[in-house]
């Protein structure tokens, strides 16, 4: 018989009215942003909308390098959205980890030892925000709120198969480059904060950790696609 712990099955889980609060009130000051963003001061005082931005699409593939128990691994991802105004990005984006990484290990009824190697995954809504362009380069705000999976062994046949779902908000900050037209090139820093995992031996704080972030951003449909 396995060694390693079995999760509950069947639980229904509540998210913390903190997080309920928070996509409640979200919308709001999206809004309010997206409409200051667009309004430009004249010269009688006045406001008006400006006509120098037009919103445009960008997908991106992305690695992030980050840590799991005290095991780092890469997580390999695709990002994709609209840039609302010059400021604000609304999009979504979903990472999984693609090195192997080592959590523990079980014995069988036959006394052979297997590793518990982690498959972990996570997808979620994408929020952006410029701070400001310093030179040749822009400094964002970023964030991500969504939902993975953690689980244990590689199909669920297998007795070490354990698996749990949780809810996760991954805020940071990047620096992005534009090397090439239409092309920007992002290095961010992220903190990703996860709750509600169950799994025994791999609670909450086993997956939180810090994440550093290349991507590699395509912007503008019309340039890439349009004929």
């Amino acid at each position: 018989m396995a060694s390693f712990g079995l999760h509950t099955v069947g639980r229904q889980r509540k998210l913390p009215l903190i997080v309920y609060l928070f996509l409640f009130l979200n919308p709001f000051p999206l809004i309010s942003i997206a409409q200051l963003d667009l309004i430009q001061p004249v010269s009688n005082g006045n406001q008006e909308l400006s006509d120098d931005f037009s919103s445009y699409g960008f997908i991106s593939p992305a690695t992030r390098y980050t840590a799991f128990k005290y095991q780092r691994g890469f997580m390999a991802g695709l990002q994709g959205g609209w840039h609302v105004t010059n400021r604000l990005t609304l999009g979504a984006g979903i990472y999984r980890l693609i090195t192997e990484v080592e959590l523990g290990e079980t014995t069988d009824d036959s006394g052979a030892i297997t590793p518990l190697l982690l498959n972990f995954n996570y997808q979620g809504f994408l929020l952006e925000y410029s701070i400001g362009q310093f030179k040749s380069y822009r400094l964002f705000a970023t964030a991500m709120i969504g939902k993975g999976l953690a689980e244990f062994g590689d199909n669920t046949e297998s007795t070490d198969y354990r698996q749990d779902d949780f809810f996760l908000v991954e805020p940071g900050f990047k620096i992005e480059l534009n090397p090439w037209p239409n092309i920007a090139l992002g290095l961010g820093l992220n903190y990703r904060y996860v709750f509600g995992s169950e799994l025994v031996g791999l609670k909450d704080p086993h997956l939180r950790d810090i994440s550093s972030l290349v991507e590699l951003r395509f912007e503008d449909f019309d340039y890439w696609f349009s004929q």
